[in-house]
C-alpha cells in the first residue's frame, strides 16, 4: 500500500506544475490506481484533487469533478462526500464567464445530483437509536441547503438555461427519493427495506413527504399558462416531464397534475408570440397528457 501512495502523491505533486494535458494524464493515472489498488486511500487524496477547481484550464478541472465523482462511487463515506461536494458547489460557481466555464458548471451540478443520491443513502440507511457522526450531519445539511437553493433557482433568471434544466433533474431525483418506501440502491450502502422509521435520527418522514409534495406543486404552478410565459421553453418543456414521470412513478399526484395539463393545453395558444413553447411542445403535452390519464384509468381498474 505505500508504493501506491508513493506513486499517487507523485503524480499529483507533478500536476501541480504540469501543463493542461499532462496534468489530465496525470489523473487518469491516479484514477487507476486509486479504483484498482489504492481504495483505502481516497479519504487521504480527494482534497489535494478537489483543489484543482481553481485550475486556469477547464478541462482540469472537468477531468477533476469526474474523478472526485468516481471517487465518491467507490468510496461512500461521509468525509469524502463533504469533500467533494463542497468542492463541486465551488466547480460550479467559478469562472462562469466563459462557455467552457458553463460546461464546467453543468458537468459539477451533474455530480452533485449523483453525490446527492449517495448522501441520502447513507443517511437513510440509519438505523433506529443510531446517531450519526459529525461528518455525515454536516454532509446531509450543506446537501439540503443545496436542494432548497435549486428549488428556488428553477424559476429565477440567475442561471443559464442549461444549468436551469440541471435543477429540474435535481429535484425530480429528490421528489423520488423523499416518496419512496426504501431508501436507494448505491453499492457499498446497506440498502434499508421498509419504511423510514418515525424517530430516525436525521429525517422526518412526514416532513420529507410535506417536502416532496410541496415541491411538486410549485413545479405544477410553474406550467400555469400565466406563469409559463416567463420561463425559456427548454426549462418549461423539463418540467413538464419531471412531473409527469413522477406523477406515474406516484399516481397519488395525478390529481394535482392532469388539470394544469389540460388548462396548459387547452389555454396557452400555439401561435402566441409571448409563450415560450414551440407548436410541437404542444404535440409533446397532448402525448403526456393523454399518456398520464391512460396510466391513470388503468391504475383505477385495479
Amino acid at each position: 500500500m505505500g508504493d501506491v501512495q508513493d506513486q499517487i502523491a507523485s503524480l499529483l505533486n507533478e500536476a501541480k506544475f504540469a501543463n493542461a494535458s499532462d496534468k489530465i494524464r496525470a489523473f487518469k493515472m491516479a484514477r487507476e490506481l486509486l479504483l484498482t489498488r489504492g481504495h483505502l486511500l481516497i479519504p487521504d487524496f480527494i482534497d489535494e484533487i478537489m483543489s484543482f477547481q481553481v485550475d486556469q484550464a477547464q478541462s482540469v478541472r472537468r477531468e477533476a469533478i469526474s474523478l472526485g465523482v468516481s471517487l465518491c462511487e467507490s468510496h461512500v463515506s461521509p468525509a469524502v462526500l463533504q469533500s467533494t461536494l463542497s468542492a463541486l458547489s465551488g466547480f460550479a460557481q467559478y469562472g462562469r464567464e466563459s462557455g467552457a466555464a458553463l460546461t464546467t458548471a453543468k458537468l459539477a451540478l451533474s455530480g452533485i445530483i449523483t453525490l446527492y443520491k449517495l448522501i441520502f443513502a447513507l443517511v437513510f440507511a440509519l438505523g433506529p437509536g443510531i446517531e450519526p457522526d459529525p461528518d455525515l450531519q454536516q454532509v446531509w445539511a450543506f446537501a439540503s441547503s443545496l436542494q432548497d437553493h435549486y428549488v428556488r433557482s428553477v424559476l429565477g433568471a440567475e442561471a443559464t438555461v442549461g444549468e436551469r434544466v440541471l435543477f429540474v433533474a435535481f429535484i425530480e431525483q429528490n421528489i423520488k427519493l423523499f416518496l419512496s418506501s426504501e431508501g436507494p440502491a448505491v453499492e457499498g450502502v446497506p440498502r434499508s427495506q421498509g419504511p423510514l422509521p418515525a424517530h430516525h435520527s436525521l429525517l422526518d418522514p412526514g416532513a420529507l413527504v410535506t417536502s416532496a409534495e410541496e415541491t411538486f406543486i410549485s413545479m405544477v404552478t410553474a406550467i400555469r399558462p400565466e406563469n409559463i410565459e416567463c420561463i425559456p421553453a427548454p426549462v418549461a418543456m423539463a418540467i413538464i416531464g419531471t412531473i409527469c414521470r413522477v406523477a406515474r412513478a406516484f399516481p397519488r399526484l395525478y390529481g394535482k397534475l392532469v388539470p394544469a395539463l389540460n388548462v396548459l393545453a387547452t389555454q396557452v395558444s400555439p401561435s402566441g408570440r409571448s409563450s415560450p413553447l414551440y407548436p410541437r411542445d404542444y404535440h409533446y403535452v397532448y402525448v403526456l397528457i393523454l399518456h398520464v390519464q391512460k396510466k391513470k384509468k388503468t391504475k383505477s381498474s385495479h
